[in-house]
């Protein structure tokens, strides 16, 4: 399974932070963010191929990676908007079969929960899988997400790691919702307040 780690955003709303430094390249407890993600895929047995797509917003992302890790190919998209980039690079890629999605602001993404999250893709037998984390782990860690869904009765939050058949990239999948417990947490980078949450959750693994 080849994998896509999206990386076009331009983090808007931690714009005090960035200061001209794009939002993948943000430091985070001494790294850039989006190493974090780099290093769980290649940590994964399973996965191939890794594509890191940028955008307009995010050249130096592009030249970074290019520069650090030759390994991992570059897919600069038009800046279409996340859905539309991601299209456009499975069709420049050409890759084939089933799809991982990661973003790049996932710090506590581990290649122990990609291996999980694969296993249940296959287990599931559906075409896509989205993974998210309940409601309640968000108001334990205090943050606030932006998007929440209603799913056998619980509130569920989407955390950005999916994936999709790439024969159906332009229709709707069938999609199997991977609920992460508590042991578990990832959360996405949006807000300064997910920035120190993640940073002190880091540190506290670090020590």
């Amino acid at each position: 399974m080849d994998a896509f780690i999206m990386a076009g955003g331009r983090g808007t709303r931690l714009e005090r932070y960035i200061d001209r430094c794009e939002k993948p390249l943000l430091p985070l407890a001494g790294r850039p963010m989006i190493t974090y993600s780099i290093d769980a895929l290649k940590d994964t047995r399973e996965i191939g191929q890794i594509y890191i797509i940028t955008s307009p917003n995010t050249p130096e992302t592009a030249r970074w990676t290019e520069e650090h890790h030759p390994e991992i190919e570059v897919i600069r998209t038009p800046g279409n908007g996340y859905v539309q980039d991601m299209i456009t690079a499975v069709r420049e890629t050409k890759v084939k079969g089933a799809l991982l999605m990661v973003m790049s602001d996932l710090p506590l993404i581990t290649s122990e929960l990609l291996k999980q999250i694969i296993h249940a893709y296959y287990e599931a037998g559906m075409d896509a899988l989205s993974v998210h984390i309940p409601l309640e782990t968000c108001k334990r860690l205090g943050t606030e997400p932006e998007t929440v869904f209603h799913k056998d009765g619980r509130l569920i939050v989407p955390v950005g790691i999916n994936i999709l058949k790439t024969e159906k990239i332009e229709i709707e999948q069938e999609d199997y919702n991977f609920i992460l417990d508590e042991s578990n947490v990832v959360l996405n980078v949006n807000t300064p307040k997910d920035y120190h949450i993640c940073e002190r959750i880091l540190r506290i693994k670090k020590s």
